[in-house]
């Protein structure tokens, strides 16, 4: 089936959607542990094990959410965009 320019408008109007969804998702959560670790520094520093604290889990969650948003963002346009290329 041939695509016509309004289902490739339609397309990157929907990836203009999605990508937006995910930027804000990932300014949540940088701007959220940023925004903790400056004005709730004793609940960060909390030892989750003896030499590990929520800060530094938290960090590392916030790099991991970001890779995934990345992956998940990737493989929905790969899936949606294939057919144009």
């Amino acid at each position: 089936m041939q695509k016509t320019a309004f289902d490739l408008e339609k397309s990157v109007a929907k990836k203009h959607v999605v990508s937006r969804l995910f930027a804000t998702a990932l300014i949540v959560m940088f701007a959220g542990f940023v925004l903790l670790s400056c004005y709730n520094k004793p609940f960060i520093s909390l030892m989750v094990v003896p030499g590990l604290s929520l800060g530094i889990v938290m960090g590392l969650s916030v790099i991991v959410g970001a890779w995934l948003l990345t992956l998940f963002y990737v493989r929905w346009a790969n899936k949606h965009f294939k057919t144009y290329s």
